[in-house]
């Protein structure tokens, strides 16, 4: 899952990172290094500023990640220790883990109208009426591409040390101060400073449903709001870049049997040790899409596929756009009446060229089938080159009453009015 971190906060990073750049330039061309054999283990922030000098337009290495990580790496451990504490005082942020290639940063909770909170009330247009996510949250990010979050859950608040002031960054990242995720299974808010519109992914378990007339049993600690719970056998669900795992934390415990496949080693441990994947019962399993799809034991058994993939520049990747993707791996993998969800980002052109792709593989295959793109609700914010497409039976019972009726059996969305009312636009 990929989200735009707001634009205050990027500004407010650009604004920690200016007065230290200069320092950084010293470092880099002065006669003396710290050594590399050093056994104590580098600030949890090398990764992240690497990425941050690296895609910078003033940057010294001309976008080189590997550059920057290398140099960084011999440079005095103070400047990046001095950076954690600059941005635990300014933004609240706080390094929990990190690789080289992903870290995993905490937030503490903001007041709305707050300078320092990164989305004062001018920003938010909702924030004046809704605090509801304004609590402490977690972050997955890719080092690389460092101004976007990957991932994002609501946690437990930073705790209070004995003198009753809230702890420093480096305090917090060594005694663990901030808390476990507060709600595993939570859907990520469409509005906000850890928003993200791809929570609309987790539209696919109440549409499965709504076509097929059916509720599932969900979790006794995440409890549906309907009372008249039938249970059903488990939508045999399938998450195509797993991330940190939100969405299928949604949708498992919403009662869906589900399976994220995830690349990446790195993402995969930062899902289990700091997003709750163990708690939400989600089957991780490390792979590229296209090798999952080609198993056996997928073919004709997949009620529900969401692919949130992507390569950096566009979603989903060139790979999983093309027609054989669709033709020799989708269409053969899934069950009667399946349903399909894709992030799609790019433009109406696009759009309409996937749209046509994904048309002509199930037509090809003689399986029956809707295919249409769901615009984000206006209160999200993003650009309209971002969608989410869904493929659904034709000719079934799907309508905005059965919708609806699925939407509202358990918490699947943030918003869920507003998707509900985007959903009747396209359907």
């Amino acid at each position: 899952m990929t989200m735009m971190l707001s634009s205050s906060t990027c500004k407010a990073i650009t604004r920690l990172l200016r007065p230290s750049r200069a320092s950084f330039r010293r470092c880099f061309t002065a006669t003396t290094v710290i050594s590399s054999s050093s056994s104590t283990p580098p600030p949890l922030s090398l990764g992240y500023v690497a990425g941050l000098q690296a895609t910078n337009p003033d940057n010294p290495w001309n976008g080189s990640f590997e550059e920057a990580y290398s140099t960084l790496q011999q440079v005095d451990p103070q400047l990046l220790l001095d950076f954690e504490e600059d941005i635990w005082q300014s933004d609240g942020f706080v390094f929990r883990h990190s690789t080289k290639g992903v870290s995993v940063i905490d937030r503490k909770p903001y007041r709305t109208g707050d300078s320092s909170s990164g989305n004062s009330k001018g920003n938010n247009k909702n924030s004046e009426d809704d605090d509801s996510h304004n609590g402490a949250t977690r972050f997955l990010v890719f080092n690389n591409r460092p101004k976007l979050v990957q991932s994002a859950i609501e946690i437990e608040e930073v705790i209070l040390d004995t003198t009753g002031r809230e702890t420093t960054a480096m305090t917090a990242v060594t005694t663990a101060t901030i808390g476990r995720p507060k709600h595993v299974g939570a859907p990520p808010p469409l509005c906000g400073p850890t928003a993200t519109h791809l929570g609309g992914l987790a539209l696919a378990a109440p549409l499965w449903m709504a076509d097929n007339n059916k509720t599932l049993k969900c979790s006794d600690d995440n409890s549906s709001k309907r009372e008249d719970i039938i249970f059903h056998r488990p939508p045999r669900t399938i998450v195509l870049g797993a991330g940190g795992c939100t969405i299928p934390a949604v949708l498992s415990l919403a009662g869906c049997h589900v399976t994220a496949v995830e690349p990446s080693d790195d993402v995969r441990e930062a899902a289990i040790a700091y997003f709750g994947v163990k708690e939400a019962g989600i089957d991780l399993v490390a792979g590229y899409g296209e090798d999952y799809l080609t198993k056996k034991c997928n073919h004709g058994e997949i009620d529900i596929l969401i692919i949130d993939a992507e390569d950096g520049s566009s979603a989903p990747p060139k790979s999983m756009r093309e027609a054989d993707f669709w033709t020799n791996l989708v269409v053969p993998s899934l069950a009667q009446d399946a349903v399909v969800a894709v992030n799609l980002i790019g433009s109406d052109t696009e759009r309409m060229e996937i749209q046509k792709t994904v048309e002509m593989a199930f037509g090809t295959a003689g399986v029956p089938c809707k295919v249409w793109c769901c615009m984000v609700p206006k209160i999200a914010e993003v650009s309209d080159r971002h969608s989410i497409l869904f493929v659904t039976p034709l000719g079934s019972s799907l309508n905005v009453q059965n919708i609806s009726e699925a939407v509202a059996s358990f918490n699947f969305v943030d918003e869920e009015m507003d998707w509900l009312k985007e959903i009747q636009k396209a359907i």
